[in-house]
């Protein structure tokens, strides 16, 4: 294998097992994305590589699957909830294990709350959510950022295979975000094949997974995405796979659907790199200003070393780089910083694509 993959256990995430004969339906009023494009056999809006031809016949034994000698990459999706004011309140990504059973994986802060809200709009359907307290969600991801141009499908599934993990202990799947993201592994037994295999790549002393995400732009809920205030275009759910324009209503889809077709999206989740040392001011919520114009160009949103998170105003922030001119710390202006344009966004924006 050329890439030097880590991975990292993800302390700060939980699964909610959704199972029974009316989910998908029930998650397809909920849920952002379209829940059918996981039902299908091809891979749909860019979504990633879904080779799993095993599907387990009931919740029980989702994690036996040693008929399969075949490396199963499962079906995922990234998914938001909205409020009714088209909020985001969670953001999840949606892992099919059969057409009756799938798992959100859920920062572990919100995973109470999630269940709560899915069995509030449950009603009277035949369906059971749970958090399973047993399972464990490993990242494995090249420590070195990989071009995105690196990385397709098949070479995705390569280098899966290569990393041999146990079929029979391991439901896995590519990122749906993005692909420099690498592999989720949901392990149930941390003294299993999986997790001693896991422990002996983990990446002690390399870039954390949380740094991979910052220096990629990539956002999470509680605190990259703050639940009842960002909105899911602002929070880049158009360009992680995370939203369909096609399907039909769920939860908070008006004003979603609104800014998409007739609005433009000026401020997004955008990386933050920070040049200068000693920079303790540098916490969420501290402004960034053009050192030139004196105007604020977006905040920080969270942080880890030299590589921070922010919700920016793009046009300014590009500007500014095209311009040579700095970005600085409205509370310290000797701090400046490098605000730049993830490599994985798309050319033009999807809404401005012709015959959009």
């Amino acid at each position: 294998m050329n890439k030097s993959y880590v991975a990292e256990k993800l302390e700060d995430r939980s699964i909610i097992r959704v199972t029974g004969p009316e989910t998908s339906s029930f998650l397809q009023g909920m849920v952002t994305n379209d829940i059918d494009h996981l039902m299908d056999e091809d891979d749909h809006q860019g979504l990633p590589l879904f080779s799993s031809t095993i599907e387990p016949n009931d919740k029980e034994n989702y994690d036996n699957n040693e008929r399969s000698q075949v490396a199963s990459l499962k079906r995922s999706m990234y998914a938001m909830l909205l409020n009714t004011s088209g909020r985001v309140i969670f953001d999840i990504i949606v892992i099919q294990l059969s057409n009756t059973c799938f798992l959100l994986d859920c920062h572990a802060e919100s995973a109470s709350k999630l269940v709560k809200h899915l069995k509030m709009y449950r009603v009277r359907r035949k369906i059971d959510i749970s958090i399973d307290n047993a399972a464990q969600v490993w990242s494995i991801f090249s420590a070195n950022m990989i071009p995105i141009q690196d990385l397709n499908n098949s070479i995705m599934a390569e280098d899966y295979e290569q990393l041999a993990l146990s079929v029979s202990d391991t439901i896995s799947t590519v990122d749906p975000r993005v692909k420099q993201l690498g592999f989720r592994v949901i392990i149930k037994d941390s003294d299993s094949k999986t997790a001693n295999m896991l422990g002996s790549i983990s990446n002690d002393n390399q870039p954390s997974y949380t740094g991979l995400k910052y220096r990629l732009g990539v956002g999470e809920s509680p605190y990259e995405i703050i639940p009842g205030k960002a909105l899911p275009l602002e929070s880049n759910a158009d360009y992680l796979h995370g939203v369909s324009f096609h399907k039909g209503c769920y939860i908070g889809q008006e004003l979603t659907a609104r800014t998409h077709h007739t609005g433009v999206v000026r401020k997004r989740v955008m990386p933050i790199f920070i040049n200068t040392k000693c920079n303790d001011n540098v916490t969420a919520g501290a402004n960034i200003e053009n050192l030139t114009s004196g105007k604020s160009v977006g905040k920080i949103l969270s942080r880890v070393n030299d590589n921070a998170i922010g919700l920016m105003r793009v046009d300014e922030c590009m500007n500014a780089e095209k311009n040579n001119e700095l970005l600085v710390l409205s509370e310290d202006k000797t701090v400046n910083v490098t605000v730049s344009r993830p490599e994985w966004w798309p050319e033009v924006s999807p809404s401005k694509l012709p015959g959009k």
